[in-house]
């Protein structure tokens, strides 16, 4: 039996980028609240209901241990649980729930053994998100991965 990975891509709300513009405008601050991020349900980085399985393999275990150190070694590029306010009902009984931002995954320096092990994540997956936050005026500190895992 293998473990699987669960993946569901959020996006910062509109009515959150409105927040931000009119703060610009008025000189104030506006904070990031976390309930007013939406789930990603359209555009290249999803298949189903919101949904995305890791590859056409659905288990990479290198990968997997980067990302959260779950079968696998890291370090760990994630943080640690969903963020606050975040629930999803159709991953009852996966376990290891994480979140990465796809600024943090832009950031980070791959290693070769990363860029082998994960040259589908790396070469393909993080580029879509890319494209999709450029044709949505989304920061890529306004898309974050939420995951959780299966076994």
């Amino acid at each position: 039996m293998g473990c699987d990975i669960h993946m569901s891509y959020q996006k910062i709300s509109k009515a959150q980028k409105r927040e931000e513009k009119l703060s610009i405008i008025f000189d104030t601050e506006t904070e990031v609240i976390e309930d007013e991020w939406v789930m990603i349900e359209d555009g290249p980085v999803v298949s189903g209901y919101g949904n995305y399985q890791f590859s056409s393999e659905n288990r990479n275990y290198h990968w997997f241990g980067r990302m959260s150190e779950v079968r696998g070694d890291g370090p760990r590029i994630s943080e640690v649980g969903y963020p606050e306010g975040v629930y999803l009902e159709n991953d009852s009984g996966d376990h290891s729930h994480s979140h990465v931002y796809l600024n943090t995954l832009l950031e980070e320096d791959w290693s070769d053994e990363d860029k082998t092990a994960m040259r589908f994540f790396i070469d393909d997956e993080i580029p879509r998100m890319v494209k999709y936050c450029d044709e949505n005026g989304l920061k890529y500190n306004e898309f974050r991965i939420l995951m959780s895992y299966d076994s």
